[in-house]
């Protein structure tokens, strides 16, 4: 049977890591393309037949939510003040 894997929204990160209002423009900008990638590789998982790919891209999912994660703490320390986000 298939692991559930939902995506996820960046406000979820938000209300998971109790992120200040003064704080989300920041921690926004670090992981909206972060979150995108990490949402898409739910869907191509999904859509995914072959078990052997599927738990290919389940650990692919399951590194970038450590990514993300790291991120945010790194944001929210203040260890990432360059910040720049391609619109």
């Amino acid at each position: 049977m298939d692991k559930e894997i939902k995506q996820k929204s960046v406000e979820s990160y938000f209300s998971e890591f109790n992120i200040l209002e003064d704080q989300k423009e920041k921690v926004l900008m670090a992981i909206t393309d972060m979150v995108y990638s990490f949402n898409q590789r739910i869907i191509e998982y999904q859509k995914e037949i072959d078990p052997e790919n599927k738990t290919k891209i389940l650990k692919i999912i399951e590194e970038k939510e450590v990514l993300i994660r790291e991120k945010i703490e790194k944001v929210l320390k203040g260890e990432e003040e360059n910040i720049t986000y391609d619109y």
